[in-house]
């Protein structure tokens, strides 16, 4: 199982502490988990304090996990089939709001640049072209 990301700074693990987790799934609903069944992606919330520049997210890095580092949220939960629309929303939260407020289907990244292929400039992650296309 890939870490959390290093602390930025000595302090942080002093300053935060995890406040909830988010378990990555693959689009057919799968938890992605390592070989001893622990989760390999997911991102951490932490509590900050407010006036903190520290992060409030943390995940296991690239070169722990490799692609799934930027692999797209798959809610294990939402709706199966067609109708309803796709939402791609930046946010684990705001997608399982939107799916569970409108009963569609949609896909949460992790932050602005996640819908990429890893390497890429330009290409959407073919994660998100598969539920696009089917």
């Amino acid at each position: 199982m890939g870490t959390v990301a290093p602390p930025p700074s000595g302090t942080f693990s002093e300053l935060v502490s995890a406040f909830y987790m988010i378990p990555y799934f693959y689009r057919d609903r799968t938890p992605i988990v390592g070989m001893d069944k622990k989760p390999q992606m997911y991102r951490l919330r932490h509590d900050v304090p407010e006036e903190s520049n520290l992060p409030r997210y943390t995940q296991p890095s690239f070169d722990d996990i490799g692609a799934l580092a930027v692999y797209p949220y798959f809610w294990a939960s939402r709706p199966s089939g067609k109708g309803g629309g796709l939402y791609i929303l930046e946010g684990e939260k705001k997608a399982v709001v939107v799916i569970q407020s409108t009963n569609a289907n949609g896909i949460g990244i992790g932050g602005c640049w996640n819908w990429k292929a890893h390497g890429t400039t330009h290409t959407i992650h073919p994660a998100i072209v598969e539920e696009i296309e089917e």
